[in-house]
């Protein structure tokens, strides 16, 4: 996450990076759950790189809101992890 322009930034580039390899991603808002569907750019996979990323990949919200981000991934072979990450380990100059 960042704080720019007066608003938290809350980036997924690293995740839309590897949306080839990934089934679905989902996203919580200071929510210990994650609830909400990413929606991720489709896979270029005719294309060089398929991984491109061509789409904003952050959501925005007002300054100071988010307090934590929870997010649960499926990988395209069914597996699934998640990780709860609270704002002061989310933070980025």
């Amino acid at each position: 996450m960042r704080e720019y322009d007066g608003q938290d930034l809350v980036y997924y580039t690293h995740l839309a990076s590897y949306r080839c390899a990934l089934a679905e991603v989902r996203i919580g808002i200071n929510t210990d759950t994650a609830a909400v569907l990413l929606p991720m750019e489709p896979c270029y996979r005719d294309e060089t790189p398929p991984n491109a990323v061509r789409e904003t990949p952050y959501i925005a919200f007002p300054l100071g809101s988010v307090s934590r981000v929870a997010v649960a991934i499926t990988y395209a072979d069914g597996e699934t992890d998640a990780a709860l990450f609270g704002r002061a380990g989310l933070i980025r100059p």
